[in-house]
């Protein structure tokens, strides 16, 4: 089966539809850049998921959004046998992004909302690892010379320098 094929399934199975092809192009030329149209905002929210928790994420975020009286535009990708990544961008139901107090209240409840429903916030630090993490950093980097911070766990001071 094509990815093509797979993607197309997947999105079937979650009741969309398959679009013109023109939608992608034009999504790919606003993401680089060849449109002279105005940019679309940068996504709010970055949330990993299960394949059978997405579905689920996908709604609470939206839910989240329409009783902000806001709209939630997403998108999936990096799909995996464990998961994939959902981006969501805010606006306004006009389609203006979404900015300040408003937009920090909305990424607050639809990440509250989304951890309900079997998310995790894309590069969220989990207590339960930090013993994973201080041996990783143990044996990777005894030194503590490589990217200072990359691998910090919950325990390690904010203000580690390099040597």
């Amino acid at each position: 089966m094509t990815s093509t094929a797979v993607c197309h399934s997947a999105v079937s199975a979650l009741g969309g539809r398959r679009l013109d092809e023109e939608v992608a192009r034009t999504w790919w030329r606003r993401r680089t850049g060849q449109l002279s149209e105005p940019a679309l905002p940068l996504p709010s929210l970055q949330l990993c998921a299960s394949p059978s928790r997405e579905a689920a994420v996908y709604d609470a975020v939206l839910t989240a959004a329409r009783s902000a009286d806001a709209t939630a535009r997403a998108h999936i990708a990096r799909f995996d046998a464990d998961g994939a990544v959902l981006f969501f961008t805010f606006t306004t139901p006009g389609g203006a992004a979404l900015a300040g107090e408003p937009l920090d209240d909305l990424i607050d409840d639809s990440a509250a909302a989304a951890q309900q429903a079997g998310a995790v916030l894309l590069g969220a630090a989990n207590p339960a690892f930090e013993p994973y993490f201080q041996s990783l950093r143990a044996a990777m980097d005894p030194a503590r010379i490589l990217n200072p911070g990359a691998l910090r766990g919950l325990a390690e001071a904010e203000d580690e320098v390099r040597p």
